[in-house]
């Protein structure tokens, strides 16, 4: 919550969701949310996946947490993620002032993948998204409106290759096939009317911006791997790659928020 919360005023409200084998704490202290929440005067929300045994406590590699964002990452017996966020919307605004044209959604990796998916199947409801470091799992998205999106990639992101690929789950130990992330970024802004080129706003220092008018935005970051830009690093460089400082990826998202509405 802001620390000079009004219960008179309306609020934008940010979801910030964990990568697979995280919980909403550490989401936040990787990203720094909350601190932006704090400055810049809205509500984040840290959610907690469901274990991959429920019975069982959660653990990074034994019982990780995850969520259910899509066909390429779940189970049939996964739980229905979109709807207990549209629940739990409800259940925030039951309690607080929220503006409905200013509710968002971010996260890491697995994180991203839901950011991603609740673009789609609650495009009713989500004013845009900001992914980083994962990918849409659904092959066809299909949108009640278009939802925008600035989407952030690292180009030596070994869970996620930026170009696809094989990939050696770290759980399961099996290898799958990734699909490109930038054919993912097209499709999707395919799928909210995008132009089907970008447009290359800016390359410098190793960061390329590149733009699908009009609403689609897709930052890429060289020498950088699974990671989250700007962040407070947790996961080995021996086996996800190097961290980055070159963007601010909590700064990026935020401004490109504020900056959209219903």
């Amino acid at each position: 919550m802001p620390p000079h919360y009004d219960r008179e005023k309306t609020y934008p409200l940010v979801f910030v969701f964990h990568g697979a084998g995280g919980t909403g704490e550490l989401a936040a202290k990787i990203t720094g949310w909350h601190h932006k929440a704090d400055a810049e005067g809205f509500i984040a929300v840290f959610p907690d996946g469901i274990a991959k045994d429920p019975s069982r406590p959660q653990s990074f590699m034994r019982n990780p947490q995850f969520w259910n964002a899509g066909v390429a990452s779940s189970g049939a017996n996964r739980p229905d993620d979109v709807a207990f966020v549209r629940t739990l919307i409800d259940v925030i605004k039951r309690e607080h002032k929220i503006d409905d044209r200013c509710i968002y959604a971010t996260g890491f990796s697995n994180g991203a993948a839901m950011a991603w998916r609740l673009a789609v199947d609650l495009s009713d409801v989500i004013a845009a998204v900001g992914p980083v470091a994962g990918f849409l799992a659904i092959p066809e998205p299909k949108l009640v409106r278009a939802v925008p999106a600035l989407v952030i990639a690292c180009e030596d992101d070994p869970m996620i290759p930026i170009d696809g690929g094989m990939v050696k789950d770290i759980w399961s130990k099996e290898a799958r096939n990734r699909p490109s992330l930038r054919a993912i970024v097209k499709n999707y802004a395919e799928a909210c009317g995008c132009a089907a080129e970008p447009v290359t706003v800016s390359a410098a220092d190793g960061v390329t911006h590149l733009f699908y008018p009009p609403c689609v935005h897709f930052y890429t970051i060289a020498e950088a791997g699974h990671t989250y830009p700007g962040g407070t690093e947790t996961l080995s460089e021996r086996l996800f790659g190097k961290r980055t400082d070159k963007l601010n990826a909590t700064d990026l998202v935020w401004d490109f928020f504020h900056s959209q509405r219903l």
